[in-house]
């Protein structure tokens, strides 16, 4: 691609891309514009639309930001913050903050500066894998706020790490969620006879307004994850298993132990019923 190896930072349109071969829409965040700093460069290897990848010593490895098997997941602005030690004596820290901006891929995380122009300054990037996510906000004295700890690592060693402030319970919540998310298998095993999960019920109908989120149907029911205290809960639709954050407006609470289990009973005979008719039409 013209300009690839150019020393100074330069920057490309992201746009379009695909998720499981179909057209992603408003998650591949149209007209996202990333400034690669110095060290960094972009390229377009066949297959896919954009990718960044490291210039330093050793074998350079192509990073597609968007391709069939990658895909934007969330984006947003957090506070970075800052504590400096200014008393050993009396343990007295210094905040300062200043503002990062996270783009989740589906197997990757970057973390960005945003500029004037509307750009991106990209300073550090890991795998899913290598995230680890943390709640402090019960945990740290002295730091208001919604506040959690991200660690990046690359083969297993810790290479940055960062405070990150959100505006709202929910808010932090969804981000810890997004960048710790459970497997198939356990949100299955989540919402199992033997666990006897607390579930809620759609009132009102709901269409979801952010990739997080679960459209609902009247009279859908969800076994709940995590609640918030202002007003969201992450729940698993018993029918089908896909999972997001609903706000608690849409549902009420299932308040008998024996409605929950028939729930899960009945929710059981009809996958039974459906895979048996599945493999008669195989």
């Amino acid at each position: 691609a013209p300009g690839l190896h150019q020393p100074s930072p330069w920057c490309s349109d992201i746009m379009g891309g695909s998720r499981h071969g179909q057209a992603v829409g408003p998650l591949m965040c149209p007209g996202l514009v990333i400034l690669v700093s110095p060290g960094w460069s972009l390229a377009r290897p066949p297959g896919s639309d954009v990718s960044f990848s490291s210039l330093g010593r050793g074998p350079r490895q192509i990073f597609p930001l968007i391709s069939q098997s990658r895909w934007l997941v969330k984006h947003g602005e957090l506070v970075e913050v800052d504590m400096q030690l200014v008393s050993t004596l009396a343990a007295k820290f210094k905040l300062s903050t200043k503002m990062v901006y996270l783009h989740l891929f589906n197997d990757c995380l970057l973390l960005s500066r945003r500029k004037e122009t509307g750009k991106f300054a990209v300073f550090v990037h890991a795998k899913m894998p290598e995230l680890k996510v943390t709640d402090l906000s019960r945990k740290l004295h002295g730091v208001p706020g919604q506040i959690f700890h991200l660690q990046l690592f690359a083969s297993q060693r810790l290479k940055h790490q960062v405070l990150l402030r959100a505006q709202s319970e929910s808010e932090k919540q969804r981000w810890i969620s997004a960048m710790a998310p459970s497997s198939p298998r356990t949100d299955r095993e989540h919402v199992t006879e033997n666990a006897d999960t607390a579930q809620v019920q759609c009132i009102k109908a709901y269409k979801a307004q952010e990739p997080d989120e679960l459209t609902l149907e009247k009279a859908d029911i969800l076994g709940v994850r995590t609640r918030t205290s202002d007003g969201w809960l992450e729940g698993i639709r018993l029918s089908d298993g896909e999972r997001g954050w609903v706000p608690r407006g849409h549902v009420e609470e299932i308040t008998s132990r024996g409605a929950r289990l028939r729930n899960l009973r009945e929710n059981d005979r009809l996958k039974l019923a459906t895979r048996k008719l599945e493999e008669g039409q195989a």
